[in-house]
């Protein structure tokens, strides 16, 4: 049997993790419930309650079971095959397979990225890595509106979204800062985006790159992701398709010649610039699993709908009830019962040290034709549930 380790702060891997953030991402194993085989464990310090595990099972996903417990299993697996997944999977015997965790972690880099990008002519025109503040300068008087990007790091953390008006000491104390630490920064113009595009691929231990799908992620305006759509009828998508596969290609070759094998998911968008609509590939290479491993596997588990959405909301900005019963009369308020959302995280997780809690962000999961028809789903969603 395997058991699946979450070491979600996987980008943080040269800053202290925050006790806040390290406890969202313990509470952040159950977003594998749903999505894993129901053989899999999923190790986590949190329990939740059986009707958790009914619920799910009722909406046809077989969950898998969160576990304090790693007896019994033979085998491992993590979110990201760095230092911290290699050491809790050796910690407990676990076997697995991966490349070496060096490899991991420069593959993961933006260093890695960028030369890819520059190799193969993708990214954003424009883009530079930034090893001085004069380089900074230099780079920001080319390009006003603009966000820096720290070397390790997911969607949004540790950002710098600057525009004309941004005050340059807000900005060049804390960069100057980082850089004496020996950290570099990485300069992106910023674009008029239409659209974020993901894809997930994988990479076989000999080699060879499989392409699961493309779909639009969902991020603010400071670039943190918030869900994904899979849409069988995804227009700009089916459009942009041939060149997406060869970028695929393209970044497998490059993570499989550095030594890596395992998942991946790269980051692309799509933006308006002089009337035209063009395309920045692979600003972003995820040599680990993503979120997308959750989405395209309750997808599978659900017989593949035409159209998904998969969200999370925080919980500072909705509510939710006790139990199961009184969320689908939450929920009755704005759907019919055959198109009900389904809510893939627990609606209370327990931990010896804290007791009962509404976790720190929950997940829902929308079925439907057609992406406008999920984007109006979403909208009903959340006027049933934000506070």
């Amino acid at each position: 049997m395997i058991l699946f380790y979450f070491n979600g702060a996987a980008d943080r891997t040269h800053r202290r993790v925050p006790k806040k953030i390290a406890r969202a991402v313990d509470q952040g194993a159950a977003l594998f419930c749903a999505a894993l085989p129901q053989s899999t464990g999923i190790y986590s310090g949190f329990t939740v309650d059986e009707s958790y595990y009914s619920y799910l099972g009722d909406q046809g996903l077989a969950p898998a079971r969160l576990t304090m417990r790693t007896e019994g299993y033979q085998h491992g697996d993590a979110w990201s095959m760095n230092g911290s997944g290699r050491r809790f999977l050796t910690q407990h015997t676990l076997s697995y397979a991966a490349p070496p965790v060096e490899c991991v972690h420069w593959c993961n880099s933006r260093v890695f990225a960028h030369e890819v990008q520059r190799r193969h002519r993708l990214g954003v025109p424009g883009s530079r890595p930034i090893s001085s503040l004069e380089e900074f300068r230099t780079a920001w008087r080319s390009a006003p509106s603009c966000v820096l990007k720290p070397n390790h790091g997911n969607a949004g953390g540790h950002f710098f979204t600057l525009t004309a008006h941004t005050p340059a000491v807000s900005v060049e104390g804390p960069l100057e800062a980082a850089l004496a630490r020996g950290e570099c920064f990485f300069f992106e113009p910023w674009k008029n985006i239409v659209c974020d595009i993901a894809t997930k691929l994988s990479i076989s231990s000999v080699g060879a790159v499989e392409i699961h799908g493309h779909h639009r992620n969902w991020c603010n305006r400071n670039g943190a992701f918030y869900a994904n759509s899979i849409s069988a009828d995804d227009t700009t998508i089916a459009a942009w398709k041939p060149p997406l596969d060869d970028m695929a290609r393209s970044v497998g070759g490059e993570l499989f010649a550095a030594g890596y094998f395992g998942p991946v998911g790269i980051d692309s968008f799509l933006y308006e610039e002089g009337g035209s609509l063009r395309a920045a590939f692979a600003i972003d290479i995820n040599a680990r699993h993503t979120i997308s491993t959750i989405s395209y596997g309750i997808r599978e588990k659900r017989a593949g709908a035409r159209a998904v959405l998969y969200r999370f909301i925080a919980k500072r900005r909705h509510r939710l009830p006790d139990t199961y019963t009184a969320l689908q009369s939450c929920l009755r308020a704005g759907f019919a019962p055959w198109e009900m959302p389904l809510l893939t995280t627990p609606l209370r997780m327990y931990s010896p040290d804290g007791g009962w809690v509404q976790p720190a962000r929950s997940a829902f999961y929308l079925e439907g034709e057609s992406q406008d028809e999920l984007l109006e789903k979403d909208e009903r969603l959340r006027r049933c549930i934000l506070k």
